[in-house]
């Protein structure tokens, strides 16, 4: 056994919203001094259980007299007629299904009202699922998978909605649903594997190409895990799945340079230091985990995205933004690293397609030996002056410039930060803020530098597009001036140009098309900055 191994840890690893969602529910319900009751497992761990039942709440496996209690329903939902049931039994109910749950059911219903039969597919046992099929008073099918299809039903149905169970593969649903075109005449589906699972799933990909070892963290009972060890094992021989660690054998590990992990969506943070603490204790191990999907030798290359929503991104998601590329990860709102995928900002409901993730692809094309990794910390509508410290930004209820400066200091335990990439200014087109815009944005980027305490790092401003408002259009004018004036001014700043660039309907946004062009615009104002750099430098040895 090698003396050296490198441990990737998967930055989607462990427990995702929803499951953090119920637990803190649970734990707030426990401390009520209420008595409190659980139908099943909240979520699919048994030491996440333990831990809940120490609180007083009580696992069973029917409903009794509920007169003065609490009926906590896990976060796979449950079906309408025991939610019913429940209530005339006394009990008051405590809802912790996860939202995306919430969200399928919600669309079993309306397909339901508009006459369509409800086709579900997943596995067939499973909570969810039988909580997906009873939200309706008509019998749902359940299909879970291309070999059980009833074709002799099918075949009797005109027109079908299909949702998917929110853990499945989409790779084994995609058959199904192709297969079920074929018969029914009209057919709606839904894709409704959540986004928490599409990431894990697509970076458990990754750990499965880039290292000699995969190891999956979970409950045999959980349904996302047994996934995540299907796809590994399809992609890796040496894919192994455990409930904790002990259950490690030394002979896995044999000869293996590199190590990736991963757990399920109902697994603690607990399990998983513990697997890499013992990982490190047979291997020997260096101290450090690095970000999943990165090798030995690659340089890890951070970039913070900065400004408001042209930056955030609001372009529609198309198929082409959902896939993710091993060395392009992003900086997600829990502070950890993930695959790539728009969209990357969460500063408002609902994000979307950014120039971000498209530099990221672009200079990943032209450097090989990199991963890129994109600090997503722009703020929808901010204006220019609420990029200060302490300042708050109450569309987004957040302080930009510090919540920037914060993320990128935690990311930087990962990599280098190499350059900055804004965008903003809309927020500044009126009278005595557009004038002042050049002398503002200067101030800022020497703060940030600082704070940063990287002075060298390349700075990339985007220009603003022009305005349907000829008053508006006037400061925009004035903005993009003083954006070309600081490039030459202030040293190491580049400028993506807007030329071209089209609009969403809401004259605001760029659409996806053009937020992709501006991303490669920014990486090709990041490169001939990074040139000059390198050159500089290579002129100063000699």
């Amino acid at each position: 056994m090698r003396k050296k191994c490198v441990i990737h840890l998967a930055g989607t690893a462990g427990f995702c919203f929803g499951v953090r969602r119920a637990i803190r529910t649970a734990l707030e319900l426990g401390r009520s001094g209420k008595t409190i009751h659980m139908l099943g497992d909240l979520v699919h761990n048994q030491d996440v259980i333990a831990r809940l039942e120490k609180t007083g709440i009580k696992k069973i496996s029917r409903l009794g007299r509920g007169r003065g209690k609490i009926l906590l329903i896990r976060a796979h939902g449950a079906g309408r007629r025991l939610m019913s049931r429940a209530r005339k039994q006394g009990y008051e109910i405590v809802d912790a299904t996860c939202p995306m749950v919430h969200l399928i059911q919600k669309k079993v219903r309306e397909m339901d009202r508009r006459g369509y039969r409800v086709i579900v597919l997943g596995d067939r046992y499973h909570e969810e699922v039988l909580g997906i099929a009873g939200q309706i008073s008509r019998k749902t099918m359940i299909i879970d998978g291309i070999g059980n299809i009833p074709w002799p039903q099918i075949k009797k149905i005109k027109k079908a909605a299909v949702v998917v169970q929110s853990t499945q593969n989409m790779d084994h649903v995609l058959p199904v649903v192709d297969a079920l075109k074929g018969k029914i005449r009209e057919l709606k589906f839904f894709n409704t594997i959540c986004r928490p699972t599409r990431m894990k799933q697509a970076e458990t990909k990754n750990l499965a190409r880039l290292n000699d070892v995969v190891i999956v963290i979970g409950s045999r009972l959980s349904a996302n895990t047994r996934r995540l060890f299907e796809i590994s094992r399809a992609l890796n021989p040496r894919a192994h799945r455990v409930e904790s660690a002990d259950q490690i054998s030394p002979t896995w590990l044999q000869n293996a340079k590199t190590i990736g992990i991963t757990a399920g969506a109902s697994t603690p943070q607990s399990a998983t230091r513990a697997v890499i603490e013992r990982i490190r204790r047979l291997v020997a191990a260096p101290g450090k985990s690095t970000p999943a999907g990165m090798p030995e030798g690659y340089e890890f290359h951070l970039f913070l995205l900065a400004g408001q929503s042209n930056m955030a991104g609001r372009g529609v998601p198309a198929a082409c933004d959902k896939k993710t590329h091993p060395r392009v990860l992003t900086f997600t709102r829990d502070n950890r690293w993930a695959p790539a995928v728009d969209p990357i900002h969460f500063d408002k409901p609902a994000p979307g397609v950014g120039p971000g993730r498209t530099f990221g692809l672009a200079l990943a094309d032209k450097c090989r030996n990199i991963v890129i990794g994109l600090i997503p910390c722009a703020a929808g509508g901010s204006p220019i002056s609420v990029w200060r410290p302490r300042k708050k930004w109450t569309q987004t209820n957040s302080r930009p410039y510090d919540d920037a400066v914060r993320r990128t200091r935690r990311a930087m335990k990962s990599g280098v930060l190499k350059g900055i990439l804004w965008h903003q200014g809309e927020g500044d087109c009126a009278p005595g803020r557009a004038e002042i815009y050049e002398k503002e944005l200067t101030r800022l980027i020497r703060r940030f530098r600082m704070d940063l305490r990287a002075p060298g790092a390349p700075f990339i401003c985007g220009e603003l597009g022009p305005s349907a408002d000829p008053g508006t259009n006037r400061f925009r004018k004035i903005i993009n001036k003083s954006l070309r004036k600081i490039t030459r001014k202030v040293r190491l700043t580049g400028l993506a140009s807007s030329a071209g660039l089209r609009y969403k309907p809401d004259k605001i946004h760029f659409d996806s098309a053009s937020q992709r062009e501006f991303g490669r615009r920014y990486a090709a104002a990041y490169m001939r900055i990074a040139a000059c750099k390198t050159r500089f430098a290579e002129e100063k040895k000699r």
